[in-house]
């Protein structure tokens, strides 16, 4: 046991390194700090140990708070913990994000190198049970990695290759206490019904399962690396685009690969079959505007004939943005296209009250430079605006309703200066301007 996790340490050169132990005093972590306090002087790390009390199941919480807080104070490990409001977490989703939003504050506050979590060879196991039920790609059959980048930490796990039976023996012949969290054998969460039904099961198959699991999840880290370095070659990515023409070129089976690979860059999820979904909708009549496919309420992926892209869903509030108008003293050199926050107009255009609103059904739009009106609509047609886009946009308006600038697309004919009579009308969002 000892041997194995310090054979990791030694490769990721944590000599002269702080690392925080993720302690929640059950019998994985406290294996892992016991042999991390072993193995401090000789390997010259600092050890500190962090604990975040959930307060789920009242003074049992409360007993495992303070069993952390007895064993780091006797063996001097600086430690750290925190105890959550009653009911602050309702679900494992919101405790995981809680735990790791404090982990995170702290790994910042006492500049820490690494963060140690005791997941196991039986953890990984369980968690490619768990996805391949609930379906997953390349990416999640990479199981749970060694080292890894998340939350702004850099997260190390010594013990993937260490059983439960292992750290059951290690528990005994040392004669540590561990807390047992009554938790665990409730079948109601997902994870124990995996452990306590169904990894039997698979054992009765094959006893060294959780050996091949663990093989296959390095096989899986081994094409997807294949894979980065092919689509580095290819540059299939446009900085954080996909270049759709270069994706519609590729076969069939990674053209898939390459949208789990785009979602992941942009941390999303997304299951095997809205991947064949939009894959479908790649295959149809892309419009020039592009087209949307949704991800969940509030993210989409646009479709374009250039690229694909994350388009996230913000609504423009008309009441955040503000019209200032101030008269032009001097001659105007550049006349700015209606793209910048501001445009110049004739001054007759102030002489009934401007408005900011929304489009409208029936919007008819003068465009710059042209002497006839078009529909609002076939304008943005031509511009390619996206369809998503288009109820967001903030038009600028003339007491008569007309349209005078789209911001921050294009100006109407309307503001052109006829003399030197001449304003500048800028847009403000007063909401982005007081952040």
């Amino acid at each position: 046991m000892l041997k194995k996790i310090q054979k990791i340490l030694i490769k990721y050169n944590i000599s002269g390194k702080t690392l925080l132990v993720a302690f929640s005093g059950g019998y994985d972590s406290t294996v892992l700090i016991n042999v991390l306090k072993n193995l401090r002087q000789d390997l010259g790390f600092n050890l500190c140990a962090i604990h975040l009390n959930h307060n789920w199941r009242g003074e049992e919480s409360d007993n495992e708070e303070q069993f952390c807080k007895d064993f780091c104070k006797k063996n001097n490990i600086k430690f750290f913990s925190k105890k959550l409001e009653l009911n602050e977490t309702t679900n494992e989703v919101e405790a995981r994000e809680k735990r790791y939003e404090f982990f995170s504050k702290i790994y910042k506050q006492e500049k820490i190198d690494f963060l140690l979590t005791a997941h196991t060879k039986s953890d990984n196991a369980e968690t490619l049970i768990y996805r391949l039920a609930k379906g997953t790609g390349i990416q999640g059959l990479k199981g749970i990695q060694e080292a890894v980048e998340m939350y702004d930490m850099k997260i190390l796990r010594p013990m993937l290759n260490i059983s439960r039976e292992e750290i059951e023996e290690y528990i005994k012949q040392n004669n540590l206490t561990a807390n047992f969290d009554s938790s665990n054998a409730n079948k109601k969460y997902l994870r124990n019904k995996v452990r306590l039904d169904i990894v039997p099961k698979f054992r009765e198959i094959c006893s060294t399962f959780e050996d091949n699991i663990l093989n296959t999840s390095k096989i899986a880290g081994a094409y997807d690396n294949a894979i980065d370095f092919f689509l580095s070659k290819e540059n299939i990515f446009d900085g954080r685009k996909i270049n759709t023409q270069k994706l519609l070129s590729l076969p069939e089976g990674i053209k898939s690969i390459v949208l789990y690979k785009f979602l992941e860059m942009h941390k999303l999820e997304i299951t095997s079959k809205q991947i064949n979904l939009l894959l479908e909708e790649l295959q149809t009549e892309i419009p020039k505007s592009g087209k949307y496919f949704s991800i969940n309420n509030k993210q989409f992926v646009l479709i374009h004939p250039e690229k694909i892209e994350i388009f996230e869903k913000k609504e423009n509030n008309v009441n955040d943005f503000k019209i200032l108008i101030t008269e032009q003293n001097e001659p105007v050199k550049k006349f700015p296209n209606g793209t910048k926050n501001y445009i110049y107009a004739d001054k007759s255009v102030i002489e009934g009250s401007l408005k900011i609103r929304k489009r409208q059904d029936g919007d008819i739009f003068q465009p710059f430079g042209m002497d006839g009106s078009m529909k609002l609509k076939k304008f943005l047609n031509i511009k390619a605006v996206p369809r998503m886009e288009r109820d967001n946009l903030i038009l600028l308006t003339n007491s008569k309703n007309q349209i005078l600038w789209i911001y921050p697309l294009a100006t109407s004919e309307l503001v052109r200066v006829k003399d030197k009579n001449c304003v500048r009308i800028e847009i403000k969002n007063e909401c982005t301007t007081t952040k």
